[in-house]
């Protein structure tokens, strides 16, 4: 069971329970791989991200869950180490959940997001989220920065 990650007492027995029986985890307990594959960081894209080489991304992992969305991860990107790479969370997406990545680039590096305003758009974050639906498996999601439309995101507490 070495590597086997549970974030719940139900989901621990149901590991236990199962390897016990023959050593083997039913997939349903298993933990999956987000990969978020990010291109075109530093070249080919507009001016006005240029921004995001002085500020840092800060990407959070949320799962929707009916009783209320609850922040699975967060990871800040301070410096970008190539134009292209990956950033991997490991073991946080669950078969059957549904998750939402939220992406913001802090313009005024005052360490929160600020929703852009509309007649103002200088102030305010660049901000863009993507839903993953009934985990089946590892997920990859594949980011070009400037290819995605921007939008508000809502930060659980």
């Amino acid at each position: 069971m070495k590597g086997l990650v549970v974030r719940c007492a139900t989901c621990a027995v149901a590991a236990l329970l199962a390897a016990g029986a023959g050593g083997c985890l039913p997939e349903d307990v298993l933990s999956h791989d987000l990969t978020i594959h990010c291109s075109n960081m530093t070249t080919n894209r507009p001016d006005a991200f240029a921004v995001m080489d002085e500020q840092p991304l800060t990407i959070w992992v949320v799962e929707d869950a009916a009783e209320g969305a609850s922040i699975v991860e967060k990871r800040v990107i301070s410096e970008y180490p190539q134009d292209e790479f990956d950033i991997v969370f490991e073991n946080v997406l669950d078969k059957g959940r549904v998750y939402q990545v939220r992406f913001y680039v802090d313009q005024d590096g005052n360490g929160v997001y600020d929703e852009i305003n509309t007649f103002e758009p200088q102030y305010g974050d660049f901000a863009w989220q993507r839903t993953i639906s009934d985990v089946e498996g590892d997920v990859e999601i594949y980011w070009q920065v400037f290819q995605w439309s921007m939008q508000p995101i809502e930060l659980p507490e």
